[in-house]
């Protein structure tokens, strides 16, 4: 009867639907499951299952015979609910999902769909398969799409693998060189991770995976910096005739997504601090997206110092991995939790020994960053003698063509004028009178590092 509801005479289609709507209303209000999953085990190998979900699909088409629909979502969530196992063919069944989910119009048989994607996505075999079709298709999400991210229905305890899958897709496009175009899963990831916020399924997940979705974010956003949708590899096809608006950005799904996971992570202070100061617009300059950064981890350490420490702890291996914007964005954020008295906790291998082989990094801005974090690391009275064996290579910087190291690296001399040996203090003033005549060093500045 299933399988004439599929039948090309729509006489035979309809009358099919509608006696197989009324004999599944029948059995699952005798909750006869036993007696479904005993036909499926029974009468349906594999590949006919298979084919019985697909012709169930296909009637999810049928626009003219609600019942037909609704017949057709009903029997696709039992099926799936007690043959899952003897699926193997979900990806052509999540793409005959995707590219039905936008015409079918009944809230109850969506919620069907969503129940039904919700058993695949939550089995860790298929997560990755059903993530990968979700995340081809148009941004921003229409509203059938944004449902689903919003409504997915699965157990608590499959909320934070989902979620972490979810974001592994993101991060590994940060872990792979700078290519000449975005990777568009990139975009698609970051849209889907705004709309998992914006929903209530993954709350528990999202406070549990705070540190990794925010320091991800942000690095999404450095790496969309003035890139446009005609910047990223979209796949051919997906969006059809259809034109993106020239007000869709890689870069607007970023700031839009981090600035939904503070709301939701009721990191309020912080986010009113990011407003008042502009916080936002410095994040989407490039030559001032690490101020930005710094204002938002300054944010944290003030107003909350528990996530601004799982942060830190977080970052000791995050600065290990990626391309040079993750890197960057990852140091930037890091040097300013060294403010921390729980920076004393960290190994010497991890604070002050990583910042001076930045100190001769080829990279201007981690040489800044070095820099920073050292007079950071300044408050605290034991990391003192450590720094202080560092002051021939921060003399050595007092000579860099960069205005702003040049700056740092004074501010951090002057720690420690008192306390110097005579030929440092002599090597320092001999410097620092050649530069009487240097007019960079008057110029105001209105902060401390630039860009990445």
């Amino acid at each position: 009867m299933a399988l004439l509801c599929g039948d090309p005479v729509e006489e035979v289609a309809a009358e099919a639907a509608e006696g197989m709507h009324h004999l599944l209303s029948i059995i699952l209000r005798l909750k006869c499951k036993a007696l479904l999953k005993a036909v499926f085990e029974v009468f349906l190998n594999s590949n006919e299952l298979c084919q019985f979900v697909m012709t169930t699909l296909d009637a999810l088409k049928n626009t003219k015979h609600p019942c037909v629909q609704q017949s057709a979502g009903e029997l696709l969530l039992t099926v799936v609910k007690n043959a899952e196992s003897r699926l193997d063919k979900v990806p052509e069944i999540m793409g005959a999902i995707c590219a039905q989910l936008s015409i079918i119009s009944q809230p109850s048989i969506r919620q069907q769909i969503i129940s039904t994607v919700s058993l695949f996505i939550a089995k860790p075999k298929y997560t990755d398969v059903v993530l990968s079709h979700l995340l081809c298709q148009p941004v921003p999400y229409n509203r059938p799409m944004a449902e689903f991210w919003r409504r997915l229905d699965v157990e608590l305890r499959s909320t934070t693998w989902i979620l972490w899958r979810l974001l592994r897709k993101l991060q590994k496009c940060h872990n792979v060189p700078m290519q000449e175009k975005m990777a568009y899963v990139a975009v698609a990831a970051t849209n889907a991770l705004y709309e998992v916020f914006m929903g209530k399924q993954l709350q528990a997940a999202m406070f549990r995976l705070f540190p990794q979705l925010l320091m991800t974010l942000l690095i999404q956003i450095h790496h969309s910096l003035g890139l446009t949708m005609s910047d990223v590899n979209i796949p051919c096809g997906l969006y059809a005739d259809q034109e993106v608006s020239s007000e869709v950005t890689p870069l607007c799904f970023a700031v839009q997504a981090t600035k939904t996971l503070l709301l939701r992570s009721l990191c309020w202070q912080e986010f009113s601090i990011m407003e008042k100061n502009k916080g936002w617009t410095l994040l989407e300059g490039k030559d001032c997206h690490l101020q930005g950064v710094a204002l938002l981890a300054n944010a944290l350490l003030e107003k909350n110092h528990l996530l601004a420490h799982r942060i830190m702890y977080l970052l000791v291996p995050f600065l290990n991995r990626g391309n040079d914007k993750h890197k960057i964005t990852s140091a930037g954020f890091f040097v300013e939790l060294l403010q921390s008295p729980v920076a004393r906790k960290l190994p010497m291998i991890y604070s002050v020994a990583r910042l001076r082989n930045w100190l001769h990094h080829e990279n201007n801005l981690f040489r800044m960053l070095s820099l920073r974090g050292l007079f950071c690391l300044l408050r605290h009275k034991e990391m003192r003698e450590a720094i202080k064996k560092m002051l021939p290579h921060i003399l050595d910087s007092l000579y860099e063509s960069d205005e702003k190291i040049v700056v740092l690296a004074i501010n951090i001399l002057l720690k420690f004028v008192t306390s110097m040996d005579f030929i440092t203090l002599a090597a320092m003033m001999k410097t620092l009178f050649s530069m009487f005549g240097d007019v960079r060093l008057w110029k105001p500045e209105g902060g401390w590092h630039g860009s990445g």
